[in-house]
């Protein structure tokens, strides 16, 4: 059994589909949780290559207590062990998963981390290992590790993070902004939403910056913690825009203002509204001049420097 050697709370995965309605800002995203978190198990066969028999064999004996994972709002989850898979089971279905086992998954199941689509909704799914950015199960020592974690992660795993929500978005699956979605590996240095929903019917306009935000800070996320992530969040966003890169999403869907606006009614930093103002003028240089060299204008010159002052600014804020 593997446990990360850094955190005592081990690897989780949250299947909850209980959605929450989400409001314009940082508020807190209160729903129900799992009920236990996920262990992350080595060494594997090569489990979808096995006779669809002991694939079912397999599932259905990971079907027990020792097993299981958590209970979402639909849905039961539990490991397979000796695998680095799980298994999806809708509640009231555990007796349909064996009608069926279909590789052939679509771009949406795709976002979810799903491998193959059983029978009754069921199905098998990537186990991820690292840990929430924050449960209830987790003591405040633990929650501020991985808070510091976070701090400490580069700016290109903020940029990576920043493309899963964005391609996900561009397939209509829309990321449900809670913390237990988020698993943060420390030693891949990575950040991994687990949790879209296909169309859901109350998605806001995509706003990758402020969403990053309200998943990767919390009312235990120190100022300091807050005044990095956010610091590190717009250096994606320039890192994206900068010369010869191709952006995740067009340059002027990019919300600066909105997110520069909510940092700001946060009231948590000692920053004067110039300074705002400032840094929101210089990021509209740099959107303007990405759209002209996207339209094949050499720009680059002017956007380089341009990028510059924005992170001079950047740094002088947060």
């Amino acid at each position: 059994m593997h446990i990360s050697q850094i955190y005592t709370l081990p690897q989780y995965n949250n299947f909850n589909t209980v959605q929450n309605t989400h409001d314009r800002g940082f508020g807190l995203r209160l729903k129900p949780q799992l009920t236990q978190d996920v262990v992350s198990f080595t060494g594997y066969r090569r489990f979808l290559d096995l006779p669809q028999n002991e694939i079912f064999a397999r599932i259905k004996r990971s079907i027990s207590p020792d097993n299981f994972i958590g209970a979402g709002g639909e849905a039961n989850v539990y490991s397979i062990k000796g695998t680095k898979y799980c298994f999806r089971c809708p509640k009231g279905s555990d007796d349909k998963y064996k009608s069926h086992l279909d590789f052939d998954i679509s771009e949406s199941d795709k976002v979810n981390h799903v491998v193959a689509n059983l029978g009754g909704g069921a199905t098998i799914m990537n186990r991820l290992k690292g840990v929430p950015v924050k449960t209830d199960k987790m003591t405040a020592d633990q929650i501020q590790q991985v808070a510091q974690t976070i701090v400490d992660f580069p700016v290109q795993s903020y940029r990576t993070f920043m493309h899963q929500l964005a391609d996900a978005d561009r397939k209509n699956m829309y990321f449900d902004d809670f913390w237990p979605n988020v698993i943060i590996n420390p030693k891949d240095k990575t950040i991994t939403a687990i949790d879209f929903v296909k169309d859901f019917p109350y998605a806001e306009e995509f706003a990758p910056l402020g969403k990053m935000f309200s998943v990767l800070t919390h009312d235990e996320t120190t100022v300091d913690q807050m005044g990095m992530i956010a610091n590190k969040i717009l250096k994606a966003a320039l890192k994206d825009l900068a010369p010869g890169q191709k952006p995740c999403i067009p340059p002027n869907q990019f919300d600066f203002s909105l997110f520069l606006i909510d940092l700001r009614n946060l009231n948590k930093f000692s920053i004067a509204d110039e300074s705002y103002c400032d840094l929101f003028n210089a990021l509209e240089r740099v959107v303007e001049l990405k759209e002209l060299e996207l339209q094949g204008q050499n720009v680059t010159n002017m956007l380089r420097n341009d990028i510059q002052v924005a992170k001079e600014i950047i740094d002088l804020m947060f």
